[in-house]
């Protein structure tokens, strides 16, 4: 089972909220103040660090967005449509991709070229 967890892109301060302070701040508050929630997906990547919903994730060929679609995580990768599911890539309990940013604080690695 995995642990759900959330972090928060806080729009006032530009910051990213650890979930370990995401869950000291009651949920209205949050959300009045413009916080855009991102739920762990329950999968790390090769270097050990969670991914998240938001997540901006290489994997040696592309960089891809982590989105909940369909009712899994998967990465919408920017050149090609093989399957996305992160699960794919998940080798001795670690996905084979690597978290580069994410989409509030690195929108710009998206629009680099490959």
């Amino acid at each position: 089972m995995r642990a759900i967890k959330f972090r928060a892109w806080d729009h006032q301060s530009q910051q990213m909220v650890a979930s370990d302070l995401v869950a000291q701040v009651p949920l209205d508050d949050a959300m009045d103040n413009g916080a855009v929630l991102m739920q762990y997906t329950g999968v790390e990547d090769k270097n050990g660090v969670e991914i998240y919903e938001g997540d901006i994730v290489a994997n040696g060929h592309d960089k891809g967005k982590v989105v909940f679609r369909y009712g899994a995580y998967e990465a919408t990768w920017r050149h090609r449509d093989y399957n996305p599911h992160l699960d794919v890539w998940i080798e001795n309990g670690r996905a084979q991709i690597q978290v580069i940013g994410n989409i509030y604080e690195n929108p710009e690695l998206l629009e680099q070229a490959a």
